[in-house]
């Protein structure tokens, strides 16, 4: 034949003879024109309209594979095939004798004549585990040879592609539960060790003048002290923090001031060692940490995620500072005292204007999934348990005794309860949200715990696994 042979659904020509179209058939299917005059064919076309004086008949896609129609032009009742792109069936009309697509549904292709499932997307890339295979081009089956094993690269598979994982983890958030509890072990650590674990040396560099020059931070300072906060924040579903670079001057006379009088105030008198106006305003505006030793930068930011002591056991308020929802830009100082031999910093949390809510409902500390043990614990005290949702300066919270605090040991399918102490609904505005402190009463060791809380209006509830994450 000369003519290019395409089929339009429920359009052909009747080989019966001066029957009409069949009534699906109109001007509205692109159909020509048969008359009813039989529409009849040039002898040897088998009746299938072409040379008909209404021009060529369609009657298959031009991409429509292998014919089932046998040498009179009449298909095979029971006879299927697909077309060439493999998105419809082309099987035989019982009525008409002619063949029609059957379009498969959005998620199949065809095969032999039939409509299956696809199994992947086509041509997508995705993990499993720790492979990324390459998905075919009709979403039957993964290319064969084309496995890439992510770990022999020294990458994690994730999202469809071999990456860095930590380094992809960063700015990261999670609106809800599930999406904490499915970040693993590896991950967690693994950003711990970058995190946590790497410290700048000689951090700070003491001025010409004397006791009372405030000195300068490297920074390299500057960078681990807002790591450590980023990285906490981002246990627990939230986004990161920069600075107001405005504020380090004054929040670094804060830490002057407490380094040289070597004890903590959030209203330092004037009479106090190395007092500026400028480092008692930054002294009401941020947490305050001091040692009596050179202190690294990791280990005096995390002082204010322990917020061990009996002085900060009900309320958690540093910890609540750094772990806030709308926490804005930052402020940071840190002074190691020539003279005393103390050290001190200060993280100015509050000067800044809020930032936008971020995070999960609620704010858990250890959080649902993999924490680091290392964060809850001290070989100084006991460390509290937290959990915070924002709220609004005036709104009120149920008192202590209309909480319960439920915590197990989950080992398989076992639950030990074990005992906590020193519950506290905490109404203080901290971080700009209230929350509920416990102590565990039980020795903290790496495992997986089950944590209840209830209170007249909330309820919260999640699973921790403590791991070791380094020293």
């Amino acid at each position: 034949m000369g003519a290019s042979l395409t089929l339009l659904l429920g359009c052909g020509n009747d080989t019966r003879g001066g029957d009409a179209p069949p009534a699906s058939c109109g001007a509205e299917f692109g159909c020509p024109d048969l008359g009813s005059d039989g529409g009849e064919s040039p002898a040897g076309d088998g009746g299938l309209g072409v040379g008909a004086p209404s021009g060529d008949v369609q009657i298959a896609p031009e991409d429509m594979g292998p014919s089932a129609v046998d040498g009179s032009g009449v298909c095979e009742i029971d006879e299927t095939d697909c077309t060439e792109d493999r998105r419809a069936r082309v099987v035989c009309d019982p009525d008409q004798r002619r063949l029609v697509q059957v379009p498969c549904a959005e998620e199949e292709y065809c095969a032999d004549g039939a409509c299956v499932a696809r199994i992947c997307s086509p041509n997508e890339q995705v993990c499993d585990g720790q492979i990324l295979r390459t998905c075919d081009e009709l979403g039957g089956a993964y290319v064969d040879g084309a496995d890439q094993d992510c770990a022999a690269l020294d990458r994690d598979c994730l999202e469809g592609q071999c990456v860095d994982a930590v380094e992809a983890s960063r700015g990261a958030t999670c609106a809800d539960v599930d999406c904490m509890t499915a970040r693993t072990r590896a991950l967690i650590c693994g950003r711990y060790a970058t995190d946590i674990l790497e410290t700048t040396p000689d951090p700070f560099e003491p001025g010409p003048v004397g006791q009372c020059d405030p000195g300068t931070l490297t920074g390299e300072a500057y960078d681990e002290a807002l790591r450590v906060v980023n990285y906490a924040r981002w246990l627990t579903g939230l986004a990161e923090v920069g600075y107001d670079d405005s504020l380090n001057p004054r929040t670094q006379a804060c830490a002057l001031i407490m380094a040289n009088q070597r004890a903590l105030s959030h209203d330092p008198p004037p009479n106090w060692a190395c007092y500026t106006t400028e480092g008692a305003q930054a002294a009401g505006e941020s947490n305050i940490h001091y040692s009596t030793r050179a202190e690294t930068i990791v280990e005096s930011v995390i002082g204010y995620l322990h917020d061990g002591g009996d002085n900060n056991r009900a309320d958690v308020g540093h910890r609540r500072w750094l772990q806030s929802a709308t926490l804005g830009r930052v402020g940071f100082g840190y002074h190691h005292s020539q003279t005393t031999r103390a050290s001190a910093s200060c993280y100015n949390v509050i000067a800044s204007d809020p930032g936008p809510p971020s995070g999960p409902p609620f704010i858990a500390y250890p959080n649902p999934g993999v924490f680091p043990i290392e964060l809850l614990t001290s070989r100084f005290w006991t460390l509290p348990w937290s959990v915070s949702i924002s709220a609004g300066f005036r709104d009120e919270l149920a008192p202590t005794a209309d909480w319960t605090v439920q915590v197990w040991r989950v080992d398989g399918d076992e639950m030990t309860p074990l005992p906590v102490n020193h519950v506290n609904a905490s109404g203080l505005w901290y971080g700009r949200n209230h929350a509920v402190v416990f102590s565990p009463n039980f020795e903290v060791i790496p495992g997986e715990y089950r944590v209840l809380v209830e209170g007249p209006a909330h309820r919260f509830e999640w699973t921790s696994e403590l791991v070791s994450c380094g020293r």
